[in-house]
């Protein structure tokens, strides 16, 4: 044991008590015989002056006077501070003198190296963990367990954001570990759906969400979320952000309810990397997860391209023979007088023709390959047609009713792109119901009060086609995203169908908007405009014509058709009218007899796709031919390459008529171009 000298005052020590630094001087064994004024200072009486000095100072001042050498870097510790002893044996080798630095500030600093060297191991740690992991999982408990054996704190946990359906900022603890001595919090469900504002962390929110790091003792902290921390025995805490891009994804909490520690800012910023690198992981999750979708929508998309490919080459040939069935039919027709009982199927088969025809147009529509041809279209007939076939579609145990304004005016669009708007809202109102319920089509004038802020303009006005269910309805979230691209609420959905509508609607400048809420059904609306100049539709008023009504004449028409039953019945049309027709199979066939000149030709009649090349290939090398000489395209595949491409610079694009046409539209269509009434090509 150290024995204290009677004074601390004895002996002349005036050199000593100059000095800033703690000086004893020591006898044999550790007797103190002299103390400095720095060690009465630092000691304040006999029991303090022996936590000052290092322990077993006995065998330390024995050792030193035996070996006549120093003695350095003996620490003692005590309330918190650390001093470096030196012990030097006098020249007499009877005495030993201790000298003392306080080396607390570099103790300190040392320990703060090395907490920042233990972070900084556990930051790279946790990155290798993450990059090692299953892109499907992020590890957080061994990530947490890294950082809390590095930090040393009580507790880490992880909270992540989400929403509530009132739009308020929630967070939920998904993750947490703690020290043997700490109880877990993970069961407890005031950690669940905690708000916010309302839980007194509002500041937290707000701070976190422009990526500030919240850290300190908890009298660092606002009163009001002391109380908080303090009732969860909480002295200091770290909560750091984890941010992925401008979106607060949730943060990191630690706790320290053992010691109340202070945080270097430096140790803060290795906190916040810990939380960026899982931001990281989890924005990687995120993009992977974005990415499948995207791979797994293209690969439906393409399934889709496919099946519609198959659908429009379907819908080609079918036309072509639609063609030749619809002609014959006709021509029955003309042979048979009315009393023969033969002229009821002549008839029955031509309307079955035509319903067709109207099938193959929902393919081509159905494959995209139907190109965008505006005309006078009357809604009121084209939604009956719609009630019929939503009637098949959708099956039993939906009740159909379609209310029309007959006295609507007609409006200025492509027929088959309405016909899959809707079809399109048809189809989607059917699956909004899926116990059955009522569906309501519905045709009127739109209102200045229903148009209004629409985007729409007051004139000529508008048609309102509103399709509505009383199906399960959608909520606010839900109306925001229906016209996103591959957004569906079906477990097989395309995701494609409204956006679809919403596209149509935009390119003829129109308008949709969606009228629902949960459990009260919905009703979307379509706004179509009105044809600002409106004329008789030629396939409605010719499919009654009779043969005096049809037009004639005497001109040369050059055919161009490989498909040997359209040719012979376009031919025989053309004959039956009095024109003389040259039928050829393919476009060098045609273009040699143009280039011979034998014969003057008055208006070519030819199909797009020709077994040598393109029919608007082949107008061009007409045009070096015959600039001004007219060409009628006829196709039952309307996307095919080049239909709306003009045969030159400066043309107009190609006249069309789609297959199956029937004789009355072949021939007015034949005989506009031929006196000069249908635009111009050239």
């Amino acid at each position: 044991m150290t024995e204290e000298p009677e004074s601390l005052d004895s002996g002349s020590m005036d050199w000593a008590d100059r000095s800033p630094h703690p000086f004893v001087e020591l006898h044999a064994h550790g007797t103190v015989l002299r103390v400095n004024a720095a060690a009465r200072d630092l000691a304040s009486g006999r029991e303090g002056l022996r936590r000052i000095l290092p322990l077993d100072l006995a065998k330390l001042t024995s050792s030193c006077l035996e070996s006549g050498d120093a003695i350095e870097g003996v620490e003692a510790s005590f309330s918190g501070r650390t001093l470096s002893w030196t012990l030097q044996p006098a020249p007499s080798r009877e005495t030993v003198g201790a000298f003392g630095y306080d080396i607390t500030s570099w103790k300190r600093g040392e320990a703060l190296l090395r907490r920042k060297d233990e972070l900084l191991e556990a930051v790279a740690s946790v990155a290798r963990v993450l990059l090692e992991a299953d892109e499907e999982e992020i590890p957080l408990d061994s990530v947490l367990e890294r950082l809390g054996r590095a930090t040393g704190v009580s507790r880490i946990y992880v909270f992540r954001n989400h929403t509530s359906p009132e739009g308020d900022l929630l967070a939920s603890q998904i993750a947490e570990w703690t020290q043997p001595h700490i109880e877990a919090q993970m069961e407890n469900p005031d950690l669940q759906d905690v708000p916010y504002e309302a839980s007194g962390m509002g500041r937290w929110g707000r701070e976190l969400s422009r990526g500030v790091t919240l850290g300190g003792t908890v009298d660092d902290f606002p009163p009001e979320e002391q109380e908080l921390l303090r009732a969860q025995e909480i002295l200091s805490l770290v909560v750091t952000p984890i941010l992925l891009g401008d979106r607060l994804w949730g943060f990191i909490g630690f706790d320290d309810c053992d010691v109340r520690r202070s945080w270097s800012r430096a140790e803060l910023d290795i906190l916040q990397a810990a939380a960026n690198t899982v931001a990281a992981a989890l924005l990687r999750r995120e993009t992977l997860g974005a990415l499948e979708d995207s791979r797994h929508q293209l690969r439906h998309v393409q399934r889709m391209e496919a099946v519609g490919r198959l659908a429009g080459g379907i819908a080609h040939d079918f036309n072509n023979l639609l063609t030749g069935i619809l002609s014959n039919a006709e021509f029955l027709l003309d042979d048979l007088e009315e009393s023969v009982s033969a002229r009821a199927e002549a008839e029955a088969i031509r309307k079955a023709a035509l319903r067709a025809s109207r099938l193959t147009r929902q393919l081509l529509a159905f494959s995209k390959r139907q190109s965008m041809r505006p005309a006078t279209v009357r809604l009121p007939e084209l939604v009956r047609e719609t009630e019929e076939f939503a009637r098949r579609l959708i099956g039993e145990g939906i009740r159909v009713e379609a209310r029309m304004d007959d006295d609507v005016p007609s409006i200025w669009a492509d027929r088959v792109q309405v016909e899959q708007v809707l079809m399109n809202l048809v189809v989607n109102a059917g699956d909004a119901m899926p116990d059955g319920g009522e569906l309501v089509l519905e045709v009127r004038r739109g209102e200045a009060h229903e148009l209004t802020g629409r985007g729409l303009t007051k004139d000529p006005g508008h048609v309102l086609v509103s399709v509505s269910d009383t199906g399960l309805g959608m909520d606010p979230a839900i109306r925001e995203k229906v016209f996103e691209p591959f957004f569906t609420t079906k477990d097989s959905g395309t995701g494609m169908g409204l956006s679809i509508v919403y596209g149509i609607m935009n390119q003829i400048g129109g308008a949709v908007w969606i009228d629902s809420e949960p459990g009260e059904g919905t009703e979307v609306t379509v706004a179509f405009p009105v044809d600002p100049d409106p004329s008789a539709d030629e396939t409605s008023t010719a499919e009654g014509a009779s043969e005096s009504d049809l037009p004639s004449g005497e001109e040369t028409i050059l055919v161009v058709e490989d498909d040997d039953a359209v040719r012979v019945v376009t031919e025989r049309i053309l004959s039956h009218a009095g024109y003389t027709v040259i039928a050829r199979e393919s476009a060098d066939a045609a273009l040699a007899v143009l280039r011979s000149g034998d014969t003057a030709v008055d208006l070519v009649l030819t199909d797009i796709g020709l077994p040598d090349r393109s029919g608007t290939d082949m107008a061009r090398e007409i045009r070096d031919l015959h600039d001004r000489l007219p060409i009628v395209f006829m196709s039952g595949f309307p996307a095919q390459r080049g239909i709306d491409e003009p045969a030159a610079p400066g043309d107009r694009p190609l006249d069309f008529l789609a297959k199956p046409f029937t004789r009355s539209a072949l021939l007015r269509r034949i005989r506009r171009h031929l006196d000069g009434e249908a635009p111009s090509n050239a």
